[in-house]
Order: C-alpha cells, then sequence, then structure tokens
C-alpha cells in the first residue's frame, strides 16, 4: 500500500506558529472551512478571552485550551480557575473589575464612599489575577482597570506580585488605572520590570490612617528603560517628589505626558527633563488648570535644539515676563530648531496675543500634522498672504490687470500633511480704514463695503488654501461676530461676481459653511 502523504497541518507546531500569526477572526473563519479545519483550529479559538459570564460548558472549554490563549480579559479579583490552568503563554493580560467582588457585610457601601482613609481589603494569592504574571514569562502587556466611582479599595500588589514583575524580563508596558496608597505608589515604581519600556498611571493616591504623617521617597538602583512616561489625575502631597526622582532616572525617555500641577512643579519637571532627558520628543502637558509661565515654556523648547516632535503646552503671560513685551520667547526656539521637526502643537495660552506669530509655522513646518491655538485671537489678514490680498484690492480698483501678477498668486502652505486645524479668527485690519475704525467714527457705506469685499476676499483665500490640505480631516475654525457680519454685508451671488472680477477662484456657500461662516443669499442688512 502507499504510504500516506503527511501534510503540514498534521505537525501540531506548524499549526501553532500560523495561528500566532493570524487575528481571532481569521482562525474563526479557518474554523469554519470544513469538518476537518473545524478539529484542527477548534483549539485556537482561545487566542483572545474575556473571562465573563460564561456557562459550565465555555469555562470548561477555555480552561481546557488554556494554553492557546494570548490575550486575556478577567476580573482582578476572580482568577482563581486561571491560575489553576494550563495559562502561561499569555502575551497581553488585562484586569478589571466585572463586579465579582461584592461589598463586606459588616459595612455599608456608602460608608467606604464618605471614608477618606478607608479599610483596604488585600487580594488573596488564590483569586489574585495578578498572580498570572509570574505563571507567564513571555507576558509583554499588562492592564489595569480598576478605578470605579465608588470602588472597593483592594492592594493588589503583593510581595509575591511585585517580586514577580522585578523580576520579569519580557514585559515592556504596563498601564494602571487603580485606587492606591502612597506607600504602594513607590513600591510598584521601584519594582518596575528591568526592560519596562511604556508606562501609564492613573493613580488616586490615598493616605490610610496611620500612614498620613509617612513620607516614603522613592529609591531606585539605576536607568530605567521607560520610553514612554504618561501619568494623569492631579498630583498630591508628595507626587511631584516621587516623579520628579523616576525622571531622573529616564535617560532613554522620548514621550512624557504630566497630569495638573502648580506652575512652580512644572518648573522643576522642566529643569529635570532638559538636564536628563535628552532624547525626550514629546511633552504634554495636562490642558485644564495647570498653567506653565511662557519663561518656562521657552526654556522647555531652547532645551531641545534637536527639536520636539510633539508639543501641548497650558501658557500665561504675566505682566512682568518679558515675554509679554516681544513674541520671540516661544517662536524663537520654533522657528529655528523646530521647523523642520514639529508634528503636533497644542497650545493654551493667556493673556498674550501670540497666535498669530504661532500660525506663521503653517509656512514653517512641512511635517506639522496638528495645529491647535486656544485662548487666543488670531487675525484673518495675518493667516492668508498679504501680498496676494493686496493685489486683489489694487485688481477691484482698477489699478492693475485682473491677469497680471502672476507671482503673487497664492502658494499653498508648506505643512502639506496637517491633518487638524483649530483657531479662534478676528475681524481683518484694513489699513486704508483702521484709523477710521478706531476713533469709532461713522464709516460711510463705501467703507463699510470695503470692509466686507476685504473680509470675503481673505476668507476665500483662506479657504482656498484649507481646501489644497488633502490631509486635512478636522477643522475647528471660531469667528468673530464681526467677520460673520461683515461677510453677511454681502450676499452670496455679488460677492461671487467681485471674486471673479479680481481672478479669485470662486468660493462656493458649502465651502463657506464647511469653515464655520453661513453666507446667506439675501444681504443682512
Amino acid at each position: 500500500m502507499p504510504a500516506s502523504r503527511i501534510s503540514i497541518f498534521d505537525i501540531p507546531l506548524v499549526v501553532e506558529a500560523i495561528c500566532d500569526h493570524l487575528t481571532t477572526k481569521d482562525i474563526w473563519r479557518c474554523y469554519r472551512v470544513n469538518k476537518s479545519w473545524s478539529d484542527l483550529f477548534s483549539p485556537h479559538r482561545c487566542k483572545h478571552i474575556q473571562f465573563l459570564d460564561l456557562d459550565s460548558t465555555q469555562t470548561w472549554y477555555i480552561l481546557n485550551n488554556a494554553h492557546h490563549i494570548r490575550e486575556l480579559k478577567v476580573d482582578l479579583a476572580d482568577a482563581t480557575d486561571l491560575l489553576n490552568s494550563s495559562c502561561t503563554r499569555l502575551e497581553k493580560l488585562s484586569c478589571v473589575n466585572f463586579g465579582y467582588m461584592t461589598w463586606p457585610s459588616t459595612v455599608h457601601q456608602d460608608e467606604w464612599a464618605l471614608d477618606f482613609t478607608p479599610r483596604w481589603i488585600d487580594l488573596e494569592p488564590s483569586i489574585n489575577a495578578l498572580s498570572l504574571i509570574k505563571m507567564n514569562p513571555r507576558l509583554r502587556e499588562l492592564n489595569i482597570l480598576w478605578y470605579p466611582a465608588i470602588g472597593i479599595p483592594v492592594r493588589p500588589f503583593t510581595p509575591t506580585v511585585l517580586s514577580a514583575l522585578s523580576s520579569h524580563r519580557f514585559l515592556r508596558s504596563m498601564s494602571i488605572s487603580l485606587r492606591s496608597t502612597h506607600k504602594e505608589l513607590v513600591a510598584l515604581l521601584t519594582h518596575c520590570p528591568p526592560h519596562l519600556e511604556e508606562l501609564e498611571l492613573q493613580c488616586k493616591v490615598s493616605y490610610p490612617f496611620g500612614e498620613e504623617g509617612q513620607h516614603i521617597p522613592l529609591v531606585l538602583s539605576g536607568p530605567t528603560n521607560l520610553r514612554c512616561l504618561i501619568v494623569r489625575d492631579t498630583f498630591i502631597r508628595d507626587q511631584p517628589n516621587i516623579f520628579s526622582t523616576l525622571l531622573k532616572y529616564c535617560p532613554l525617555l522620548e514621550k512624557v505626558e504630566l497630569p495638573q500641577a502648580e506652575g512652580s512643579t512644572y518648573r522643576d519637571f522642566i529643569n529635570i527633563l532638559v538636564e536628563h532627558c535628552p532624547k525626550l520628543q514629546s511633552f504634554h502637558q495636562g490642558m485644564t488648570h495647570s498653567l506653565i509661565a511662557s519663561s518656562d515654556a521657552a526654556r522647555l523648547l531652547n532645551g531641545y535644539p534637536n527639536g520636539l516632535r510633539e508639543v501641548k503646552l497650558n501658557v500665561y503671560i504675566s505682566d512682568g515676563d518679558p515675554t509679554s513685551r516681544s513674541q520671540e520667547g516661544l517662536m524663537r526656539p520654533l522657528a529655528a530648531y523646530y521647523f523642520n521637526v514639529l508634528e503636533v502643537l497644542r497650545l493654551q495660552v493667556r493673556m498674550g496675543p501670540i497666535s498669530a506669530r504661532i500660525v506663521s509655522l503653517l509656512g514653517l513646518c512641512p511635517r506639522l500634522r496638528v495645529l491647535e491655538v486656544i485662548g487666543n485671537i488670531t487675525m484673518l489678514d495675518e493667516i492668508v498672504s498679504k501680498e496676494r490680498w493686496k493685489v486683489l484690492m489694487a485688481r477691484l480698483d482698477g489699478a492693475i490687470d485682473s491677469t497680471a501678477d502672476a507671482q503673487t498668486e497664492l502658494l499653498p502652505w508648506v505643512c502639506s500633511r496637517l491633518e487638524s486645524l483649530m483657531l479662534h479668527i478676528a475681524k481683518p485690519s484694513i489699513k486704508r480704514i483702521g484709523t477710521v475704525m478706531l476713533q469709532k467714527h461713522p464709516m460711510t457705506e463705501d467703507a463699510i463695503e470695503e470692509v466686507s469685499i476685504s473680509t470675503i476676499f481673505q476668507a476665500g483665500l483662506f479657504c482656498q488654501t484649507l481646501k489644497s490640505l488633502r490631509c486635512l480631516t478636522n477643522l475647528e475654525l471660531t469667528w468673530e461676530a464681526s467677520i460673520v457680519e461683515a461677510v453677511g454685508m454681502i450676499p452670496y451671488d455679488r460677492g461671487s461676481l467681485y471674486m471673479e472680477r479680481v481672478g479669485l477662484p470662486r468660493v462656493s456657500q458649502k465651502d463657506m459653511l464647511w469653515m464655520g461662516i453661513e453666507w446667506s443669499t439675501v444681504t443682512d442688512r
């Protein structure tokens, strides 16, 4: 009898290697091909598992094939079955709150919610999902989300778990959202895996009764491998000191995102970053109530002459700050060092008219993808080309032919990759009638119409430039009422004729509405 042919699917290791490169959806598709493939791929359907609301049959099937699980989402306090299984090949572990843990019968839930020094529950190793860390030496990503509005304070980071973390060689990313104590936070940072590259923390820190006066410093044995550090929520008490120490041990840090803090705290952070984190490429500041002085922001920007790719700042300019008299403090490093590397700039400015200069980056930064300026006013005639606008007004007056001076045609911004733009735009400054407007003298009908025509031309030039940006997907423009009123003084049909007369491509009502201006076919006057 001829020897039977052996297929590669007869070799379990080959099938397993194939499934490691397939998504869950692809594995299910293979499972449905025929009976033979159904038997072959059935165990590998357990690649991504959410251990929630399972009947006995499903539970038995998953536990029987636990060695095939690569990504697991499980309740932090309900991992008994998995801890007694062959779940030893995890690559991603997500520990969440499915609500399996009940409140102690002796304590009412409202009492815990109002208790500022709650009693903490130590998770037993037999139910603690973090005990899976020791069982899975090839775990690469750990996520913990136990942060309900009213939650049971638990202590999952037992000495055994911390020991497993500190010796883990493959763990590269940790994201932890957990109610914690100051002592536990220090212990966690002290026992971070040696090769950890990404750390995200949102820890509401409490000081249990008996620990209020304890100030435990963070002591690290040597430099970390962190490349990304994200800290959310708000700093309280000793937290700034903890993270200031941590930053001093992050020479490879490329991205940092810090939460709300006092201005002096951010000044210390900036000095530490400039001195100890030379590879930084992205700086994100909490954009709520925390403010950085413009001089400190300039210190940050000047501290990285090779440029940061992403910058998110909440800046204030005080009367005593020399930057309030000169916009060069922030603009000089941006224009000198950052023009060829800057990709994202989110800027919230208080008490300082620097937005107009910031907008000039649109013509300087070819890699710019996001520009969002909040809290400042940008003049419309500072966005568009002044030379082009003057030519259009001269054409309207008949001073030059509409086909002349082709070299003044508006060129697209160099930021051809721009995806998001957010600006607050104010009325244009028209020099020939500026004196009349400033002195609040009555304006003639001709002067009013000139303001309207000029505004329409500038809005048309702006729209023409925006339409040339093929990657632009998010546009949020806030217009001052004077611009909307000026556009509304001339109906769309007549305004379109003015555009054709000066050789400006016609802008449709839909285009104007896309920018946030409703241009009616009937005059608003």
